[in-house]
């Protein structure tokens, strides 16, 4: 379910023509703001980021919500492109699950 949603969002959002085009548009509709800052988000490697962080913490601390977090975080950064972070991001939360 993590992965479907992550890919709904590469690929409904992120590379979608259509919507796009719809927010290049002069007159274009609010929902473009929260595109723009989901893509913000995507461009300085939040998702990796987040789930490298969230996983370290809870490979080290054993927090059960930083691993879902983890593995939340990690999931979303490999399907949008943040391949690098969020696979270490998995190992780390990988690895605080089979520890914890």
């Amino acid at each position: 379910m993590i992965f479907g949603s992550a890919l709904l969002l590469r690929y409904g959002l992120f590379q979608s023509r259509t919507i796009g085009a719809i927010c290049l548009d002069s007159a274009r509709p609010v929902w473009c703001d929260a595109r723009d800052a989901i893509a913000i988000i995507h461009a300085y490697w939040i998702w990796g980021w987040a789930g490298v962080s969230a996983g370290a913490l809870g490979f080290w601390s054993g927090w059960r919500w930083a691993l879902m977090l983890g593995l939340v975080a990690s999931i979303i950064g490999l399907a949008v492109y943040n391949t690098e972070l969020g696979a270490i991001g998995l190992i780390l939360t990988l690895l605080g699950l089979a520890r914890a």
